[in-house]
C-alpha cells in the first residue's frame, strides 16, 4: 500500500470511526509511564492494520519517524514509542473496557456503513496474541 493510500485510510478512520478519540480513551495501570497508553494502543492497532506479525517485527518501526507520525506524534520526552518489551508490559495492565468499546464501536459503525456485505460473520477478521510465558506444572 502506498504512502498516499495509507494516509487516506488513516484520515478516513479518524473521520468516520472517530479513531483519535477512541484511541485516546485507552488506559492502563502503569504509574508515571514514559510511553502513554494511547501511544501503546495506537502502535498495536496500526501493527494489526499493517499486518505486522509480531512485536519483534514491530520493534524496529517503533523508532521510525514515519511510524511515530502515524501513531500521532512522539510521546513526551522521547523520540520513539518504546520497545517490544514496553508494549508487552503496558498491554498486561490495559483496561479492557475501552479497548473492547473501541473494537465493538468500529464494527458497529462498519455494519451501519454496510462495509461487511456478508453480515456479522464478515466482522470476524483476526485476533492476535503475542507473548510467551513459561508455565510450571506441579505434576499433581
Amino acid at each position: 500500500m502506498g504512502r498516499g493510500r495509507l494516509a487516506a485510510l488513516v484520515s478516513y478512520g479518524r473521520r468516520v470511526y472517530d479513531l483519535g478519540d477512541r484511541l485516546a480513551a485507552l488506559r492502563d495501570s502503569r504509574d508515571a509511564a514514559r510511553i502513554p497508553a494511547q501511544a501503546v494502543g495506537t502502535s498495536v492497532f496500526f501493527a494489526g492494520l499493517l499486518r505486522i506479525r509480531s512485536f519483534n517485527a514491530l520493534e524496529p518501526m517503533l523508532s521510525e519517524p514515519t511510524f511515530i507520525r502515524l501513531c500521532g506524534g512522539a510521546p513526551p520526552k522521547a523520540n520513539d514509542l518504546g520497545s517490544a518489551d514496553t508494549l508487552s508490559r503496558a498491554l498486561r495492565g490495559f483496561d479492557l473496557a475501552p479497548a473492547r468499546a473501541l473494537s465493538v464501536g468500529m464494527v458497529q459503525q462498519a455494519e451501519r456503513n454496510k462495509v461487511f456485505r456478508e453480515g456479522w460473520v464478515g466482522a470476524l477478521r483476526y485476533m492476535a496474541l503475542d507473548g510467551w510465558e513459561p508455565i510450571q506444572s506441579l505434576g499433581r
